[in-house]
Parts: structure tokens; C-alpha cells; sequence
């Protein structure tokens, strides 16, 4: 590693304890009135749903399990990515899947950047990454995702298709909105990311195109 390299992840290191996030306080020209949760929900859908996902209409914690199994069937799914059964919102699921034999890869990737190209390579069969997510913001139709220790950021990023359990408890207006309320969510997680949609860039020739940089379908699936 350079010096120059080591002089500033080592300021990022020291700056991160006294890090101020922003406020996420709501101005008076972007101040939305106050939504219940059905109207969330609603708005979420048709946003989420206009940058090209897939969204499924709210489903009982019950049943939540076998339904999470059908779209996997639908998507032909065999081999995951996931987070950790404790991080995702549906109790027993890992069990579940991993009993009608759905196969788990382990992402853990090597600290030697000499070893993660190959250990990529054996990732590569994954069809699908299956996660939960800290918040859905109903203005845009966004996920909030954090990655850690139980959480692999691959999760999200490496499978062509990404399933994102979402329970409607965790819908907020916007993201001033989110912040506003669960500011801590994020101080407490080294990564956090928006995502707007499955991948998708207009950078080759201008042409619209769809998982270049990460999955190219997203499916949500809303927890009632």
C-alpha cells in the first residue's frame, strides 16, 4: 500500500468517531405531510415500480416464508447469496429455504487482493441475493441497505437478480424523513447505500442499459 494511500484511509479512520451526519431535517419547500402507513405503501409501489421494479403486495409475516419460496421459484432460483437468517425480517427463513434446497454461498471474501478474483468466480453461479433493508423510501421508491459483519454488500451487488424483504414498518416518506427519525440506523453501520431500481446506465452509446454495475431486476417484497 502507497504512503499517500495510508496517510488518508488512516485521517478517514481518526475522522470517524467525531463524524457529523447530516440533520436530516425537512425545509419548508420539500415538507411532506404526514402518511400513514397504507398511503406509504401505496406510494412506495407506484415509485418503486416506475424505476423498474418488481414489487409484491404486502404479504402477513405467516406466510411471509412459503411466499418468499414462490418468487424464488418463479425466478428459477438455486443458489443464493444472503444475509445472515438473524438480519433478514422473517424468522426461520434461511431453514426454510435451505430444506426445499436452496444452496447458500458463503461471501466472505479474502483480505489478499490476490485471492477475491478467484474467489469471485466460484460466486459467480449465485442466481439471486436475497436481503432485508434498514428503509423504503416511499417519494422516490427506494431501498436503504447497510452492509456488515451478517449483511455481505455482495448480497446486493454480485447475483443477477436481487429479492429485498422490505415490512412495511420500515416505509418512511423520504429520506430527510428517515433520517429525521432513525439517524442512528446509520452512525452505527460503516456502509449504507440508496438504491433506486435494478442497476442500470446510459453510459454505452447512450443506450439504456440494465445490470452493468449490479443486479438487473430487483424484486420487493413488502412484509405486513
Amino acid at each position: 500500500m502507497s504512503d499517500a494511500r495510508s496517510e488518508t484511509l488512516a485521517r478517514v479512520r481518526a475522522a470517524l468517531p467525531t463524524a457529523v451526519l447530516p440533520r436530516g431535517e425537512v425545509g419548508p419547500e420539500r415538507r411532506l405531510p404526514p402518511l400513514d402507513q397504507v398511503t406509504l405503501a401505496q406510494r412506495f409501489t407506484q415509485e418503486a415500480r416506475a424505476v423498474g421494479c418488481v414489487v409484491h403486495d404486502p404479504i402477513a409475516r405467516e406466510a411471509a416464508a412459503d411466499a418468499v419460496v414462490g418468487v424464488l421459484r418463479e425466478l428459477h432460483a438455486h443458489a443464493l447469496i444472503a444475509w445472515a437468517g438473524g438480519e433478514l425480517p422473517v424468522p426461520g427463513l434461511e431453514e426454510a429455504l435451505r430444506e426445499r434446497g436452496f444452496r447458500f454461498f458463503d461471501p466472505m471474501l479474502p483480505p489478499e487482493r490476490e485471492g477475491r478474483a478467484s474467489r469471485l468466480a466460484r460466486l459467480d453461479p449465485a442466481d439471486v441475493g436475497l436481503t432485508g433493508a434498514l428503509a423504503g423510501l416511499a417519494d422516490t421508491g427506494s431501498l436503504v441497505l447497510a452492509s456488515g459483519a451478517w449483511r455481505p454488500r455482495l448480497a446486493w451487488l454480485l447475483p443477477p437478480t436481487h429479492v429485498a424483504l422490505l415490512p412495511l414498518a420500515a416505509l418512511h416518506a423520504s429520506l430527510d424523513d428517515y433520517l429525521a427519525r432513525r439517524r442512528e440506523t446509520v452512525a452505527h453501520n460503516a456502509h449504507v447505500a440508496v438504491v433506486t431500481g435494478p442497476s442500470r446506465t446510459g453510459d454505452i452509446e447512450q443506450v439504456l442499459t440494465r445490470g452493468v454495475h449490479g443486479p438487473g431486476v430487483l424484486h420487493v417484497v413488502l412484509l405486513a
